[in-house]
């Protein structure tokens, strides 16, 4: 996932996805309030994401 941190740098790292709600579009991971990441998700406006899975549709 990508975010862009408090200089306008570009951050990216990997995550896992913990659940996946595909009729609402929505899905869920886990970060630690303490780390940057979460400071750049509550006060960015913008995130990417690349994904990857296993599965076939």
């Amino acid at each position: 996932m990508g975010t862009v941190d408090a200089h306008g740098n570009p951050q990216v790292r990997i995550i896992n996805i913990m659940h996946v709600e595909p009729e609402k579009g929505e899905i869920y991971f886990v970060t630690a309030r303490g780390k940057n990441f979460y400071r750049e998700l509550q006060n960015g406006k913008e995130a990417a994401i690349t994904a990857l899975t296993r599965y076939q549709e």
